[in-house]
């Protein structure tokens, strides 16, 4: 699923688990020419040995909660 305002795009990607450097969730600003990459997981969810080295390397956020998400962009 995608969606487009203004030059800002977000993108749900419905199973990314074939392909472990794909995040769930892409929000891109075309204008500033920023994207932020983010793993969405439930509470008790686990971050994969491919997904906690994308985090480490500072490639992707992780939104544990939408409220941490919303506060820190992901972390919490």
């Amino acid at each position: 699923m995608q969606a487009h305002t203004g030059g800002k795009w977000q993108v749900h990607l419905g199973a990314p688990e074939k392909n472990p450097i794909m995040p769930d969730l892409l929000l891109i600003d075309s204008e500033r020419g920023r994207c932020l990459e983010v793993e969405l997981k439930v509470k008790g969810g686990r971050l994969s040995p491919d997904q906690n080295a994308m985090v480490f390397r500072g490639e992707w956020a992780v939104a544990w909660t939408l409220g941490a998400f919303q506060t820190k962009g992901g972390e919490g």
